[in-house]
């Protein structure tokens, strides 16, 4: 039996971290979950491809009207802020399928006010702030492809099959995809010493973040953005302190077990 079937039998008791004191600790849930998913920084050509030809797919094919597909003949969709960006990009390991990506804008010291997209969009105040611009970001495009969010769900069913005592967790996993895309924008905010990161997102959209530990203060009215959008900013240090106390299985994924 391989080590990915032996650690996923183990696995009795899906999301929950420890099986009961007098038995073995089993896996911690990012371990098991990094089985799966691969999440890194799109640092190469390649790979920076990949996640523009994702967003192509999702903004361009499957949101019909988001972006129009034809000012991107290349079949890559682009815009002038990934001059400044670094795209996080998660993968499904056992096919290697690219399922998501998001990309965090960094500030431009140079143009401190024209950092970001949200700039154009919300008038607080604290976005012309240079001293807070600096020690922020922007995550936007935030997607997973539906068309490849399918074959990983074909796949995840054949290993249910396959692997009964890990059926539930296997069922579960795709659903966190999204916790690995967060892991990255922690990653990159660390490396690049930021601490407040700006968006714009639907309401759903952020109420799935909210319920698994996302802090978030909203920054203004509703703007039009394709749809309404709630503008807000997220202190990644709080909400990584709270994500620990009060969502550990999904700590251990963004913390990466610590």
């Amino acid at each position: 039996m391989s080590e990915f079937a032996k650690k996923f039998t183990e696995y009795t008791a899906p999301l929950t971290i420890n099986k009961p004191a007098n038995q073995d600790k089993v896996p911690a849930i990012s371990t098991l979950f990094y089985e799966l998913f691969e999440v890194g920084i799109a640092q190469t050509p390649e790979d920076q491809e990949k996640a523009h030809r994702l967003r192509y797919q999702v903004f361009c094919v499957e949101r019909d009207g988001f972006e129009d597909p034809d000012s991107h003949p290349d079949e890559k969709e682009s815009d002038g802020f990934d001059s400044h960006a670094q795209h996080v990009l998660l993968s499904y390991k056992p096919t290697g399928q690219p399922l998501g990506t998001i990309r965090v804008i960094l500030p431009t010291p140079e143009a401190v006010q024209q950092s970001f997209p949200i700039q154009n969009l919300c008038t607080t105040p604290e976005l012309v702030d240079p001293k807070k611009i600096l020690k922020s970001c922007e995550i936007s495009r935030f997607c997973i492809s539906t068309a490849a969010r399918e074959a990983v769900k074909g796949d995840l069913d054949e290993k249910a099959e396959r692997f009964p005592a890990a059926a539930a967790f296997l069922k579960k996993a795709l659903s966190l995809a999204s916790v690995g895309l967060v892991s990255g924008i922690f990653h990159i905010a660390a490396c690049h010493q930021v601490l407040n990161c700006y968006a714009v997102m639907r309401q759903i959209d952020l109420h799935r973040l909210t319920n698994v530990g996302l802090r978030h203060r909203r920054i203004g009215e509703n703007i039009e953005f394709h749809g309404e959008r709630v503008p807000f900013v997220v202190n990644l240090a709080e909400t990584l302190a709270y994500t620990k106390e009060n969502h550990p299985n999904i700590w251990d994924i963004i913390s990466r077990g610590g």
